[in-house]
């Protein structure tokens, strides 16, 4: 009998040490994996997977079962990450009309993501141009459904080809920047389907997306972000979308709203969707304890079909920079240039040309895109006199001229000699306090002397005793311009900023989001 026991123990033993969860099991179906992991969940772990972390580009992971965060990177030109390629701006991408080659784009900004650590690209962008002043339609593709989806498509499946998850973003009708949190877009439902979702839904159903970001501004009444009819009628129960809905950042306005109209993820941070503000409303009978498992279901599943559990996709950083890379760049610039008159003047035939005039507010300083949150900085740049001249060779004289400037072409900084201390020493620079915290909370780590306001940290700090993110700085001091007169200020920052005169707020740029 002592044998018998001694071998069901043993047995037993065995059968525990082979026991391995389905979630585990990269041969189990995503769905089984998923279900498994969710009830394995606690509800404090399940709020921590439905918004951003401390990083405001990330959501948490669960140590406890392996989870990993989901890590995000602006843009639809590019991964906004140091060293990677600066890709032309999406209303090039459409005048290409070239979908293999946009396909390829897709492609290689995924690998780019892979090789940075990014799991979701916040991109494509594919808004309707319909507002002529639209601040980011530089950033979309075009005015027309048709194209825009045609070219949305073969950009979500090339970035998709690398299993990077994307952001089709703003969901929906987000075609202006002026005002774009309060504007109320009255909308029939005919406009709707025949402009303004099609791109949309070919992303869904064509390209099988597994990301979309709800918009800041409201749609018949309603904020994008607890659009019932957006988010749930529609992306959800109509189209079958299976992915996750991401807020843009700061643009969830309450929590009963988002939470049961289909919003899954609130960034850049916990604010309405926190563990007391859910709970309250549980509580009071408006929100359902269960509503949590399909934000969560949403948020687990696009991670096993990325292949975040299982390592399937290993990174390469040889693509950073690469020259394969920055020709596909190229190639898409030169494809994208639209020739809208030629009186016999090209080709040009160098035998007959002794000199070329470029004339123009960009001859000499290239605007390679519109800046913001889709702003990429570029390893180089070639501006339209340089690549002239060197293609003219030598026999050819090319002389350039500024012409007409941009307005506002480009914020000039305020040199030194026009800054001093806060108090009535006249000591050049402002005095600068930096914190470790978002908040300009507690004593300041680092208090010096900046000389001028013209900062570019890009992923690094200002300082060894400053993190790298989620820093604050003050600076203080005075003005004194050489004559007195009327000034125009102007700031520029990501994330937020603020600028006091005399104590009154001049400029609030304020959130979290990129250089404004």
């Amino acid at each position: 009998m002592k044998t018998i026991y001694l071998i069901i123990f043993i047995t037993f033993l065995l059968s525990a040490c082979n026991f391995r969860p389905t979630y585990k099991n990269k041969n189990a179906s995503i769905d089984a994996r998923v279900e498994d992991l969710l009830k394995r969940l606690t509800f404090d772990e399940k709020i921590l997977l439905i918004g951003g972390d401390s990083t405001s580009f990330a959501t948490s992971g669960i140590e406890r079962l392996g989870v990993p965060p989901l890590k995000m990177s602006d843009g639809p030109l590019g991964v906004k990450q140091k060293k990677s390629t600066a890709f032309p701006a999406g209303v090039v991408m459409a005048s290409t009309w070239d979908t293999a080659l946009i396909f390829r784009v897709g492609e290689a900004i995924g690998k780019e993501c892979r090789a940075t650590g990014i799991n979701v690209l916040l991109g494509p962008c594919i808004n309707i141009h319909r507002f002529p002043y639209g601040g980011r339609n530089f950033e979309s593709y075009s005015e027309d459904p048709y194209l825009v989806s045609r070219i949305a498509v073969a950009y979500v499946k090339g970035l998709q080809s690398q299993k990077i998850i994307p952001n089709v973003k703003h969901f929906a009708c987000n075609n202006q920047e002026w005002h774009r949190r309060e504007v109320d877009v009255k909308i029939n439902e005919r406009a709707l389907r025949e402009i303004y979702l099609p791109g949309f839904k070919a992303c869904i159903l064509e390209a099988g997306a597994m990301g979309v970001m709800s918009a800041y501004n409201m749609v018949n009444g309603y904020h994008c972000s607890e659009n019932k009819h957006l988010l749930t009628d529609i992306l959800k129960n109509e189209w079958n979308f299976q992915g996750i809905v991401i807020s843009d950042w700061v643009s969830v306005y309450n929590t009963y709203g988002p939470y049961n109209n289909g919003l899954d993820i609130e960034m850049p941070q916990l604010l309405y969707y926190k563990k007391d503000s859910i709970e309250k409303y549980i509580k009071e009978g408006k929100i359902l304890p269960n509503n949590i498992d399909d934000k969560v279901r949403r948020a687990l599943r696009v991670r096993f079909w990325a292949g975040m559990f299982d390592n399937e996709i290993k990174s390469d950083t040889s693509v950073l920079q690469s020259n394969e890379h920055k020709n596909l760049a190229r190639e898409v610039a030169e494809k994208g240039i639209i020739l809208l008159k030629n009186e016999g003047i090209l080709p040009i035939k160098k035998e007959k040309i002794k000199k070329i005039a470029v004339i123009g507010p960009a001859a000499e300083y290239m605007p390679h895109n519109g800046g913001g949150s889709a702003y990429v900085e570029p390893v180089y740049t070639v501006s339209t006199y340089e690549a002239i001249k060197n293609i003219a060779g030598n026999n050819i004289e090319v002389v350039t001229a500024k012409g007409d400037p941009f307005p506002k072409q480009k914020i000039s900084i305020i040199e030194d000699k026009y800054l001093f201390s806060p108090d009535n020493i006249d000591i050049n620079g402002l005095q600068a306090e930096y914190y470790n915290n978002p908040d300009f909370k507690g004593d300041p780590v680092l208090v010096r002397t900046d000389y001028t306001i013209n900062f570019n940290w890009q992923g690094g700090s200002p300082d060894a005793t400053i993190p790298n993110d989620n820093f604050s700085v003050v600076w203080k001091g005075r003005i004194k311009p050489s004559k007195s007169g009327m000034y125009e200020l102007q700031l520029r920052s990501d994330d937020g900023s603020r600028l006091y005169v005399n104590g009154k707020l001049i400029i609030d740029n304020w959130g979290i989001h990129g250089s404004e």
